[in-house]
């Protein structure tokens, strides 16, 4: 569960509900830890600090569109004047019909799409590196002798 401050009282999203776009801006629906679901609100992304939540419900999104037969896989990168979108980073990994899928969070755009782990791996490998490097965790064997 993570938190977003706001003007320094602390409040802990539980779940990601929805989500919308409204003018251009991507926007989640949040549950509030401890709050009714009535009290539940919009928020922008970039107010938001809670990427594993958005990988969850990007993801969870992903397999409803596949399972309707939409195309949710990103196949060309390119933004609304057609520069080419840069990634800022993978905020989240799922396994899709034996395809290993990273979810890609892109520079100056609030917004995320699932591209192949193939093809992130020869476009964008310091970005896929830097991804494993946060997950994994090391162990030396120093820590096997106590």
């Amino acid at each position: 569960m993570e938190n977003i401050n706001r003007n320094t009282e602390e409040y802990y999203v539980e779940r990601i509900d929805a989500k919308r776009i409204v003018n251009g801006q991507i926007q989640y629906f949040l549950k509030w830890k401890g709050y009714n679901e009535t009290e539940n609100t919009w928020e922008a992304v970039e107010n938001m600090n809670c990427d594993d939540l958005i990988a969850a419900f990007e993801a969870k999104e992903m397999f409803k569109n596949i399972a309707t037969g939409n195309q949710v896989l990103k196949e060309e990168e390119e933004g609304k004047e057609g520069e080419q979108l840069k990634p800022l980073k993978i905020v989240g990994a799922t396994k899709h019909n034996e395809h290993l899928l990273f979810l890609m969070q892109w520079k100056n755009r609030r917004d995320f799409d699932w591209i192949n782990a193939k093809e992130a791996n020869i476009k964008y490998p310091q970005i896929v590196i830097k991804f494993y490097e946060e997950k994994i965790t090391f162990h030396s064997d120093d820590e096997n002798d106590n």
